[in-house]
């Protein structure tokens, strides 16, 4: 009690300042430094070599599509993530720097160690975004100035702490490529093995047909390549994939359809269909006018006519005037419906009178090919049985012909991902670098914190010895 009765400002100032003088030298004396090193990595913006071929193999399908990479985007970053936490990545790392060896650590210990060591993150992350890039920090703690002067060695030295957290950053990365390139490599393997044992069926099956096709033309002198047999194979063929394109196009648009009538109520929806029912005769005469006028645009075009030659430009404006004729039943359907009480004005109805006018297009167009595609069928059916025989080889010989030819660039693609060195799926924005200076711990702030912890214990005594508690709660009850 004495003590706190001798206080005063001045000696309070000077018994903190004591302390945290105290407190910074046993932290700068007795606690090890800590250095942390970081590196950056981005999902790579640039198709990697097997990528870039696969657009160029599929005819620029995929242009503009503006996919940078398998791995891009935040579901890639949480893939990478994954895999930099994992115990496969942090093995590695911990047996290329003998981490067990150096701390006195088991394999489990080590493994522990080196997981509170790093920190992992997601860098550049708003709202919903995935993030840009990952960020990777690994800390390794130094010798301590009493570990030094006692000769004593810990896990690592100062230099080697600076130097070992920057190196087990990069080496993070390098396992992380190393992953990634082992699983595609191993992938393309498998992949590259089934297409090859395809490949030797595909061709069994194609040198088979081609021993038949032989005999046939051998024993019927059936060779002529543009016979009326080939023609009506193409033709069929033509037809079959016009047919499958117009059923799909059917199913999307009756798709779009069903979901603007959802959101429309049952009257409108219903008016719609009546109105678009009405005028099914003229959509269906028109659409039929429109499919044989691109047909012989299609011909016209395949003679080898330009865009200015006659014929072309009186089939386009053909089509051209069959279009309008279309879009002016469009309207037409939609004029009745908003003269009808409670008009729907809004884009909604628009579009579901649309849908509904390009759905009965689509259907006549598919009524139209399917009965072409039966006629050609019909045709196929006519003739000679060796004719047909010719036929059905002849077909299967193209179809083995085209699956082989794809399978063998698929085949080389893989060849070529198998044979990669580098991943490719990302680049490295910032390379770990040894720190010129400690992390941690901070001696000022050490110091600092003690001076206010012991100030303010010694005020808070000073205070309570001279009753200003006491004389503040005789107030309150007065």
């Amino acid at each position: 009690m004495a003590f706190l009765d001798s206080l005063r400002w001045q000696r309070i100032a000077l018994i903190a300042a004591a302390g945290a003088a105290f407190a910074g030298v046993l932290c700068a004396v007795l606690v090890p430094p800590r250095y942390t090193a970081r590196t950056t990595i981005l999902p790579s913006e640039t198709p990697s070599a097997v990528a870039g071929l696969t657009m160029l193999a599929a005819g620029g399908a995929a242009e503009g599509s503006g996919v940078p990479s398998m791995l891009g985007g935040s579901s890639a970053l949480a893939r990478m993530e994954q895999v930099l936490k994992s115990q496969r990545v942090r093995g590695k790392v911990m047996d290329e720097h003998q981490l067990a060896d150096r701390l006195g650590l088991t394999q489990a210990g080590a493994l522990r160690w080196l997981e509170q060591a790093t920190t992992i993150s997601v860098i550049g992350k708003s709202g919903l975004a995935g993030g840009a890039g990952l960020s990777i920090e690994v800390t390794c703690p130094g010798t301590s100035r009493i570990q030094r002067w006692l000769g004593s060695s810990g896990g690592f030295s100062t230099d080697e702490a600076k130097q070992t957290c920057a190196d087990m950053a990069n080496e993070y990365v390098s396992a992380l490529d190393e992953y990634i390139t082992t699983a595609s490599v191993r992938a393309a393997g498998d992949t590259k093995r089934f297409i090859d044992k395809r490949m030797a069926e595909v061709q069994t099956g194609l040198n088979d047909t081609e021993d038949q096709l032989e005999q046939l033309q051998t024993e019927y002198l059936l060779i002529a390549p543009d016979s009326k047999a080939s023609q009506l194979v193409e033709a069929a063929k033509v037809k079959g994939m016009q047919y499958a394109e117009t059923v799909a196009q059917v199913q999307e648009i009756t798709n779009s359809l069903d979901s603007a009538r959802g959101r429309l109520t049952g009257e409108s929806a219903t008016r719609i269909s009546q109105e678009t029912t009405q005028r099914n005769p003229i959509i269906v005469s028109l659409e039929e006018q429109l499919a044989s006028l691109r047909a012989d645009l299609a011909t016209q075009t395949a003679e080898g006519k330009s865009a200015k030659h006659p014929d072309v430009a009186a089939t386009r404006s053909a089509i051209s005037d069959v279009e309008r004729q279309l879009d002016e039943v469009t309207q037409d359907v939609l004029q009745q419906i908003t003269r009808q009480p409670n008009p729907v004005h809004d884009a909604l109805l628009q579009d579901a009178t649309r849908l509904e006018v390009q759905l009965a297009g689509a259907r006549a167009r598919r009524d139209k090919i399917g009965q072409q595609v039966a006629e050609a069928e019909a045709a196929l059916r006519d003739l000679p049985p060796v004719a047909r025989e010719y036929v059905s080889l002849e077909r299967r010989r193209q179809t083995q012909t085209e699956t082989l030819t794809a399978l063998t660039r698929r085949s080389e693609l893989a060849a070529i991902q198998e044979q990669q060195e580098s991943s490719e799926r990302f680049v490295v924005l910032d390379e770990a670098v040894a720190p010129e200076r400690k992390s941690g711990p901070s001696t000022v702030k050490s110091a600092a914190l003690t001076f206010v912890l012991i100030a303010g214990l010694l005020v808070l005594g000073l205070v309570y010895r001279r009753g200003l508690f006491a004389d503040y709660d005789t107030s309150e009850q007065a």
